[in-house]
C-alpha cells in the first residue's frame, strides 16, 4: 500500500496542516484525513527533539507509525526552516519499507549465525575445560 502525506502551510505563517492519504489505485490517493496545528506550538517541540515534534503532530485522527512519522518530522522540519517552501510531501510505499526491512532482518540472522559459529568454538573450548576440571576433580577424590 502507498501512502502520501502533504505538510503545507497556511497563508499568513500561523499554521501547518499535515494531510493523509492513501493510494487507492494506480496513483490515484483518496484523503484519509487532515490535521491542523499553530506554528507557534512547534518550534519548541523542534528544538528538544524530533520525538517531541512526533509527540505534538500524532493525534487521535493522525497517528502514522513511528518510522513515517520520523519522515514527516524531519520534513516539517524543512518546511519550517524554509519560509519559501509552501507544501511538502511524503511518499511512502509499505512494499519497499518491507522489502528493505526483510533484507536488513535477513542480513542481521546471517550475522547471528556467524557469531554462533564462532560460540561453537568457545563451546568446544568451554567443554574442553570443563572435561580437564571433572578429571581433575575425580583425581583429586582418588588422592
Amino acid at each position: 500500500m502507498k501512502q502520501k502525506y502533504t505538510i503545507g502551510r497556511s497563508e499568513d505563517n500561523s499554521s501547518i496542516t499535515i494531510t493523509e492519504y492513501s493510494e487507492v489505485d494506480k496513483d490515484i490517493y483518496a484523503q484519509l484525513c487532515a490535521e491542523t496545528f499553530a506554528i507557534a506550538d512547534l518550534p519548541d517541540a523542534l528544538q528538544d527533539n524530533p520525538a517531541a515534534l512526533i509527540e505534538t503532530f500524532r493525534t487521535r485522527n493522525l497517528f502514522p507509525p513511528r518510522d513515517y512519522a520520523l519522515r514527516i518530522a524531519q520534513s516539517l522540519a524543512q518546511l519550517l526552516a524554509d519560509e519559501s517552501q509552501g507544501i511538502v510531501e511524503v511518499k511512502i510505499d509499505d512494499k519497499a519499507e518491507i522489502a528493505e526491512r526483510r533484507l536488513a532482518a535477513e542480513k542481521l540472522a546471517e550475522e547471528a549465525m556467524e557469531d554462533v559459529l564462532e560460540d561453537d568454538e568457545l563451546d568446544t573450548i568451554l567443554e574442553t575445560d570443563t572435561a580437564t576440571t571433572t578429571l581433575s576433580k575425580a583425581k583429586a577424590k582418588k588422592k
